[in-house]
Order: C-alpha cells, then sequence, then structure tokens
C-alpha cells in the first residue's frame, strides 16, 4: 500500500536547506517527492518547500519526524496524509 502526505517544511530565510539536501533527506528515509514548490516570504523572513511525499510504508513518517526535529534550521514542518 502506498503512503501519500503533504509535507511542508519552513527554515529562516538565512538557512535554507538547499534544494538538494532536502530531496536526499527525503529520499534518505524511502520517500519520493512530487510536486514540489517553493515560497518566501519577506515580510516574515522564512523560506517553505511545499510537495506531496510517497512511501510504500507509512512508518518511514516516524523517522523523518525524528530527524526534522533535530535540525536547527527547521523552524516548522508539518506532515499531513493525504487520505488515498
Amino acid at each position: 500500500m502506498q503512503f501519500y502526505a503533504h509535507f511542508v517544511v519552513r527554515f529562516a530565510r538565512d538557512q535554507v536547506l538547499p534544494e538538494n539536501d532536502l530531496r536526499e533527506l527525503v529520499s534518505k528515509h524511502r520517500f519520493t517527492i512530487a510536486n514540489l514548490n517553493y515560497r518566501l516570504d519577506a515580510g516574515d523572513g522564512f523560506f517553505e518547500y511545499r510537495m506531496v511525499i510517497r512511501s510504500n510504508r507509512a512508518d518511514n513518517v516516524r523517522a523523518l519526524t525524528e530527524t526534522l526535529k533535530q535540525l536547527p534550521s527547521v523552524l516548522e514542518y508539518r506532515i499531513a496524509p493525504t487520505g488515498d
């Protein structure tokens, strides 16, 4: 069974994880990325990636969450299953 989720991760504007590093991080946790979007909010000083991630195992999200919590550059993140 495939697990799909909307994934949003936000960084301070001066501490953005480069896209290639983000892709590597997601891949390391056995997810693939679709529909990658970018957002820069100069007023609030953050940069945000939004995407849909997919994996063969829903429990891979737990390891991804633990990694994200350890990254000091991450201001916030959200992983929301799509329900598909």
